[in-house]
């Protein structure tokens, strides 16, 4: 899932705060446990605005 996280900033995704989204930034093993592969809407969103879209 840390692939998706990196690949999305090259796309133009900053940090997110909610956890439980991909973008979630991680300080530690357990913050990257906490995520989920997805996006949250907004971050989803974000690509969309941009002509972006993922197909999951």
């Amino acid at each position: 899932m840390e692939f998706i996280h990196e690949i999305s900033h090259v796309l133009g995704l900053m940090h997110c705060k909610n956890k439980r989204c991909v973008m979630s930034f991680s300080n530690s093993i357990i913050d990257v446990d906490l995520k989920d592969w997805k996006y949250c809407e907004k971050c989803l969103k974000k690509l969309k605005d941009r002509d972006i879209y993922i197909s999951i």
